[in-house]
């Protein structure tokens, strides 16, 4: 069972995206780097969840609020990093939430 299909795909996706310009800022090479770190510990987590094929009500619980804080801690770097959040990055964060609802733990 896969609840994150490919992240290594989705993450060139976002880099294309980030390039469409012709230009990968600094920026969005953090962002896009704070999304891998995110989504490689929400990869682990889902692994251990199914070491024993069941995921139980508690580690569902873990897994849906670590998805939120993924958004969230994205979105506070996203505008942390500068005063506004430019067009790429939004496009980023709109693909990050779709890739999440997407491939999210269906209750």
């Amino acid at each position: 069972m896969t609840l994150i299909p490919d992240p290594l795909s989705f993450l060139k996706d976002l880099i294309a995206i980030a390039k469409k310009d012709n230009i990968l800022s600094s920026e969005e090479r953090k962002l896009i780097d704070r999304i891998s770190r995110n989504l490689r510990k929400y990869e682990d987590a889902v692994n251990m969840a199914l070491e024993d094929g069941v995921i139980t009500s508690e580690e569902l619980k873990s897994l849906l609020h670590m998805q939120k804080r993924i958004v969230e801690d994205v979105t506070r770097k996203a505008e942390k990093m500068t005063d506004k959040v430019t067009e790429d990055e939004k496009i980023i964060l709109a693909r990050l939430l779709e890739y999440i609802a997407d491939h999210s733990i269906k209750v």
